[in-house]
């Protein structure tokens, strides 16, 4: 089996700073370098950026006035579609994504009820693009966070995987909630804050964001190429594969 690498993409959406403008560099690593790597696409239903963000005390302008529906974008959803399933595989990453707060953290403070009500919201989208039955029911919530109410909720409108982070203070806040699930995926490397380092299961994590250093534009992927071929005995997998890897250093 060797070391099984998982490659993911948050915050594909129909946003025009975070879009699949970066499937671009998806297909230049498969057409140039790895003919079999994997992506995870975790993909916002109606992605909402409720205020601009800032990078470096730099403000960047990526508010929208209302959530950016899937369903509203035909270009969008049918790019989706039409990926190689070779390649690629489509999971769950919210709602808007944002919450009356915060651009990030949907999931972090949600009721069970609330939650649910988020989850079949995103399914109904789902279906209306007619992506449903493309999408696995695998759910990472956005920035990793989540209350225990809404771990139970995912549970029971049936989700099958969360991916959730590996940081003790984070792991916390799910008060174990997430051990009803018998699959859970940890992330090891979101570069540049969690650089590269191959484990026996290895989940990296990217960003189609363009305001993101973790963003996947040329110059991460050609970092990323760089550690794959420095990597020995690598097998890509999808995120189904990438379970029960929490390593705590």
């Amino acid at each position: 089996m060797g070391n099984l690498i998982n490659i993911s993409i948050d915050d594909i959406s129909p946003h025009k700073n975070s879009s699949i403008e970066c499937l671009k560099l998806c297909n230049y690593i498969i057409d140039n370098y790895y003919k079999n790597i994997k992506f995870t696409l975790y993909i916002p239903m109606a992605y909402w950026r409720r205020f601009n963000d800032k990078v470096d005390e730099e403000v960047i302008f990526t508010k929208t006035d209302s959530p950016l529906f899937l369903n509203s974008y035909p270009e969008v959803y049918k790019a989706l579609l039409n990926l190689p399933k070779e390649n690629f595989e489509l999971c769950y990453h919210g709602l808007y994504h944002s919450d009356e707060v915060c651009n990030n953290n949907e999931f972090e403070k949600l009721t069970y009820d609330k939650a649910l009500d988020k989850f079949e919201k995103m399914f109904d989208i789902a279906k209306e693009c007619g992506l449903y039955d493309n999408m696995k029911m695998i759910f990472r919530p956005p920035n990793f966070r989540m209350s225990p109410d809404s771990i139970r909720a995912a549970y029971d409108v049936g989700i099958r995987q969360l991916s959730l982070h590996p940081d003790k203070k984070v792991r916390k806040s799910y008060n174990n909630a997430h051990s009803i699930f018998d699959d859970v995926s940890w992330f090891n490397v979101i570069y540049p804050w969690r650089d590269y380092k191959l484990q026996k299961k290895t989940s990296i994590v990217f960003h189609a964001c363009d305001w993101s250093k973790n963003h996947l534009n040329l110059e991460n992927s050609n970092i990323l190429i760089s550690f794959l071929k420095k990597s020995k005995d690598i097998n890509f997998c999808f995120a189904d594969k990438i379970t029960n890897n929490l390593y705590i250093e």
